[in-house]
């Protein structure tokens, strides 16, 4: 099958990001868990109206 995760985001209303969390939680201390984890927190969002909580589905796939 394509496991699916899903990388959550909590970020301030001046776009700093104060948490990036990766579900299901197994995948935090993984390779794959860890390299993504690691691009969301050099994501750089603007200022928002307020402060926001989001998560991006994300699918993977392996390789031929």
């Amino acid at each position: 099958g394509q496991p699916t995760m899903q990388l959550e985001f909590d970020v301030e209303q001046s776009g700093a990001i104060t948490r990036v969390g990766i579900s299901p939680r197994a995948l935090a201390n993984t390779a794959v868990g860890e390299c993504l984890i690691a691009v969301g927190q050099r994501t750089k969002f603007p200022e928002q109206v307020k402060a926001v909580s989001f998560a991006i589905p994300l699918t993977a796939r392996r390789g031929p």
